[in-house]
Formats: C-alpha cells, structure tokens, sequence
C-alpha cells in the first residue's frame, strides 16, 4: 500500500511539472507572437506615415519649382541666382520637415545627375546612380523607395516627384530622403522589451507552479 502512494506521489509530481512546462512554453510562445505583432505591425505603421510624408514633400516641392528654370540648370550653371535661391528654399525645407536631404535630378540620355541640393553638399553635373523606381519616376509618376536601403550615411527612404513642363514632358525630379535608422532601434527595442515580457512570465509560471 505504501509502495502505491508512493508511486502515485511520483506521477503526480511528474504531471505536476508536465504542466508546468507547458504553461512556461505556452506563456513564451504568446508573449513571443504578441512581440512580433507588435514590432511588425509598429514598424509597417510607421513606415507608412513617412511615406506619405514624402510624398507630401516632393509634391509641394515640385509644384514652386519652374520647370523652364530647371531646365536651364545644367552642369556649370551653379551660379545662376534662381540655383541659389532655389538651393537656400530646399536647405530651409529640410529643416522645416526633418529630411535628410531633399534634392532635384535631371537626366541626359542615360546619365542622371544632381541639379538642386538642399544640403548643398554637390554640384550640378555630379552623376546619380539610376534605379528602377527612379525609371518609373522619370515616366511621370510620384514614386518611393519600397523598401530601406543603408549606405555610409545611415538607413533610408526615398520619395520621387516628377518636375513637368508646359507640355506634360518630365524635366527633372524632386527627390527626398528621409533616415529611418530611429525607427529600426525603436521597433528593435519594442521587440527587447517583449522578450523581456516572456521571461519575466516564464519565471512566474515556473515559481507559481513549484509554490502550488
């Protein structure tokens, strides 16, 4: 009799931390899921905003912008007044809406390169590097980047809008960057936070299960 309840005192025990360790695994495998809702939905959230926020900004920037002036804007024009003016606008933009730099490009055949430069940091004639959505730019639609791309210079988005002239015909586009890097560390440390979460509960099932 007594080697029965001894046996039964064993299965009990060993059901008892069964149960355990399934409400430890259930509690992180939630915890974990609910985390990486969170983190994706937050991130797509936002990305969302910035899009539309470039948008916004190349828009209103092409719409001042003289598509006949543009035009005159070629390599060695940089000392035009209109170039300046336009260049001192672009620079007090970025400061207004948080851009990393907002711009202008032109093509001549297969070449693409710089025209106007907030950030004053070229020179018209300095060559850029073409893209598939900078293609579909040129063809006359209002376009960004889909996904972030990272350089020396951090992780960002891009939004193009076409500068057009009295004929419809695409002279040039306005182009503005906006670094996300903040919103990957944010989006990374929602997740860190999360996790912490299913620890924190995993350890609470442990302890709750060995007290009761």
């Amino acid at each position: 009799m007594a080697g029965s309840n001894k046996r039964l005192k064993v299965r009990t025990i060993a059901i008892h931390q069964k149960m355990i360790l399934f409400i430890t695994l259930l509690s992180i495998f939630i915890s974990g899921l609910i985390g990486v809702t969170a983190y994706l939905t937050s991130e797509a959230y936002l990305m969302d905003q910035i899009r539309g926020e470039l948008m916004n900004i190349t828009s209103s920037t092409a719409a001042f912008i003289d598509p006949e002036e543009h035009k005159q804007l070629v390599p060695g024009a940089d000392d035009l007044p209109f170039c300046k003016a336009y260049n001192e606008k672009l620079g007090m933009i970025m400061e207004q809406t948080g851009c990393a730099y907002l711009y202008t490009i032109a093509r001549d055949g297969d070449t693409v390169y710089y025209v106007l430069d907030g950030s004053m940091d070229s020179v018209i004639g300095d060559t850029f590097e073409t893209s598939a959505t900078i293609e579909k730019a040129f063809q006359g639609e209002t376009v960004y980047t889909s996904d972030a791309y990272t350089d020396e210079f951090g992780t960002f988005i891009t939004g193009y809008t076409p500068i057009k002239d009295a004929t419809g015909s695409v002279v040039g586009l306005v182009a503005a960057d906006r670094d996300i890097s903040y919103i990957k560390s944010l989006s990374m440390n929602l997740l860190l936070r999360m996790a912490m979460i299913a620890v924190v509960g995993a350890l609470i099932s442990i302890f709750a299960g060995y007290l009761y």
